[in-house]
């Protein structure tokens, strides 16, 4: 006996008349959230208009910034999330570049480019008008801006400071030089432009030239200072090179000696750019310290010498002397000046005028201790006005050992 088997129902009838909810949740989130979420992930606000807009007049209106990825319609910052930049997309859209935004077009560049204004620097540097000293400052600036900037245009300022070192002007010319000068490090682009005024340049003018050039500090700047120390040259050309390249170098050690130039000149010419600029580090390294121990032993003599003088000086005359030790800038003249200042009022008890003024005056320096130690002082001198020079210090004082001593002065 065979199974009865019931007819299936039409596929074409189930569900008739009613709208899958899988379907609702499909259209409203490729139709509306998707969309709103593209625009948002793009930075671009939900309620600017991304398709089709209304305007103020209540026209409406193509969004300009749309694009097409794929088959799909985003806006222009969404398809710079894929990559894709507004003029590709609009050359892709077989539109004229530049004509989503309204804008006029400029290779390298979405946007109008504005006009290019004069330089400020440049235009007070070729005022023969202006004052020396302002003309030398806008040098200064515009070689400081070349050093420091990465920007092309500084390319362009390179080639107005060459007109510059072309022209019959012998005053812009020397600004130039002076204002490469004093760039620690001036960028390899100049060498060009300062190495083509040595030809012409006359012996008073070339020590400023090679003095300038060896600021840019490279191997070929080196060779180029290197030609003038030949005894050829007038002395004081040989003189300024043979400065100029242990300025350029860090290498002080090696002073005229003509020889010892060329090997060295030889050696580093073979070495790569970071090679020579770690060379260079180390140079400077060891210059820095020759001249600290320079220093060092020259305020040593100093010292002595002061010391020295203290006992030569007649007795009366001695405040003044030990008064402008107290104000002078260097700190071991300074201690000196408090060291001696004791040793008088232990011998003698008493000091005469300037020293008290002196102390009071060190009441607002600076430094902490300078203030305590004078403090210190006013205590044993007690100058006139002494009460009212250490109160009004107080006030002010915001050290803890200075402001005991001076507790203790008042």
């Amino acid at each position: 006996m065979k199974p009865v088997l019931k007819p299936a129902r039409p596929t074409a009838a189930r569900g008739a008349g009613r709208w899958p909810l899988w379907r609702t949740v499909a259209v409203v989130t490729v139709g509306v959230v998707t969309p709103v979420m593209l625009v948002a992930c793009a930075g671009r606000p939900a309620d600017v208009a991304g398709g089709v807009g209304v305007s103020r007049d209540g026209n409406r209106q193509a969004d300009a910034s749309l694009e097409v990825i794929d088959g799909a319609v985003v806006t222009t910052p969404v398809a710079g999330l894929f990559g894709v930049s507004t003029v590709d997309a609009e050359i892709a859209a077989g539109e004229q570049p530049g004509a989503a935004g309204g804008g006029e077009f400029r290779e390298g560049s979405d946007a109008a480019a504005s006009p290019r204004q004069p330089d400020p620097d440049l235009a007070k540097l070729r005022d023969s008008s202006l004052t020396e000293a302002e003309r030398i400052a806008a040098a200064e600036a515009m070689a400081l801006r070349i050093a420091r900037s990465s920007n092309p245009d500084s390319q362009s300022l390179v080639e107005a400071l060459q007109e510059l070192l072309a022209t019959p002007d012998d005053a812009a010319a020397s600004f130039v030089m002076r204002a490469i000068t004093k760039l620690p490090d001036a960028p390899p682009m100049l060498l060009p432009l300062l190495t083509s005024r040595l030809p012409d340049a006359s012996p008073e003018e070339l020590p400023r030239l090679l003095d300038a050039i060896a600021s840019v500090r490279t191997q070929d700047a080196a060779a180029e200072i290197f030609a003038y120390t030949d005894p050829d040259q007038p002395p004081e050309v040989s003189a300024a090179a043979f400065a100029a390249l242990a300025r350029l170098s860090g290498r002080d050690d090696i002073g005229r000696d003509r020889a010892r130039w060329r090997a060295w000149i030889d050696e580093v010419s073979r070495l790569s750019d970071l090679d020579w600029r770690r060379r260079l580090t180390m140079n400077f390294a060891r210059r820095a310290d020759r001249v600290a121990a320079q220093r060092n032993d020259a305020l040593n003599r100093l010292t002595d010498s002061l010391r020295r003088l203290h006992l030569a000086t007649p007795a009366e005359q001695r405040p003044e002397l030990l008064a402008s030790m107290l104000l002078d800038d260097l700190p071991q003249v300074r201690d000196l000046g408090f060291e001696l200042i004791s040793r008088e009022l232990s011998a003698t008890g008493r000091i005469d005028g300037p020293v008290g003024d002196a102390s009071l005056k060190l009441l607002a320096h600076p430094l902490a201790s300078v203030r305590g130690s004078a403090a210190v002082l006013v205590r044993r001198i007690v100058p006139d006005g002494a009460e009212a020079a250490v109160g009004a210090a107080l006030v002010a004082e915001t050290g803890p050992v200075a402001g005991e001593s001076m507790l203790l002065a008042g």
